[in-house]
């Protein structure tokens, strides 16, 4: 094989590599915005889970109390 053949090659490759870590940089950045849009979904779902949960739990201890009111009127119905 001939010097100007083999630099030919040479500088093909060159090309090629350069061509596949672009490609593979685009495929990075796409990972990364695909990555971050997934990350804000979790946090915008984990927040509505958290606040769905802090209203059940008002909810809850405010049918304690209106059920504890309930059995005192009972009681005082029945004395």
């Amino acid at each position: 094989m001939e010097t100007d053949e083999r630099v030919k090659l040479v500088e093909e490759a060159i090309l090629l590599m350069k061509n596949l870590l672009l490609r593979h940089e685009e495929r990075l950045d796409h990972f990364d915005e695909s990555l971050r849009k997934s990350r804000e979904d979790f946090d915008f779902k984990m927040n509505a889970l958290i606040d769905a949960q802090i209203k059940n739990e008002e909810s809850t201890i405010r049918l304690e109390e209106a059920s504890r009111s309930q059995l005192r009127r009972i009681e005082k119905l029945e004395t």
